[in-house]
């Protein structure tokens, strides 16, 4: 599906006349592709963090192509929360490393259990903020309007689809095969609060303050933004 949606968005651009650098565009697409087949063959966790932020150069360079004020915006808040989100990031897998002493996927969803709750819990909120603003998540998402706004047609297809699908990979990797999510699990730092309450709450919030958004917008790029997010 990624790969559909990078050669439709490839064949818009190459068959919309603009004035960008035909040449620079590709590279950016080249990097695109890389980094999201990264993402998705990975069986490293720190290789995950590293395409993780090859992606995020990738999408922050394509939003900032147009070089206007709402794209520029956009890119700029992107590139601020997806910093965030990437020491987030590195921060969980260095707990793990530290802890496990490994960091291939596989084995550590395997012994995941072996981590103290307190650890467990920590890893858990470290990797959520890291995933939150990636998949446009109310209130981390107050990137999109600008970055969908502002940037050209062949970028809002890659946001709205690839990006997002990317992206939600990436949560179901470290929330089921890394962090294990386990059914009866209860993170004792989050005071018995279950991990999956937490994670439906977060997302009902989301979508319904995205549709909200949605039907209060009378652009057409707006309303695909708050639509990717929902």
């Amino acid at each position: 599906l990624i790969y559909l949606v990078i050669l439709a968005a490839s064949v818009v651009f190459v068959s919309k006349k603009t004035d960008e650098n035909t040449v620079k565009v590709a590279s950016l697409l080249f990097l695109f592709t890389a980094a999201a087949s990264g993402l998705l063959l990975t069986g490293d966790i720190f290789n995950m963090f590293v395409f993780f932020e090859i992606f995020a150069v990738a999408n922050i360079s394509l939003i900032s192509l147009k070089k206007n004020n709402s794209s520029l915006k956009g890119a700029f808040k992107y590139l601020l929360l997806s910093s965030i989100g990437s020491a987030f990031l590195l921060f969980g897998i260095g707990m793990i490393y530290g802890t496990l002493g490994t960091l291939n996927i596989a084995e550590i969803g395997l012994r995941f259990h072996e981590l103290s709750p307190l650890t467990g819990s920590f890893i858990f909120i470290m990797f959520l903020g890291a995933i939150l603003s990636e998949t446009e998540t109310f209130p981390f998402n107050f990137w999109i309007t600008d970055s969908y706004g502002g940037a050209r047609n062949f970028v809002n297809m890659l946001l709205g689809s690839a990006s997002s699908v990317a992206a939600l990979y990436i949560f179901f990797r470290l929330f089921f095969t890394v962090a294990g999510y386990p059914i009866n699990h209860r993170y004792e730092f989050l005071v018995s609060v279950d991990a999956r309450s937490i994670i439906a709450f977060i997302s009902a919030i989301s979508v319904i303050v995205s549709e909200i958004g949605a039907l209060s917008s009378k652009s057409v790029k707006r309303i695909l933004a708050f639509s990717s997010a929902s």
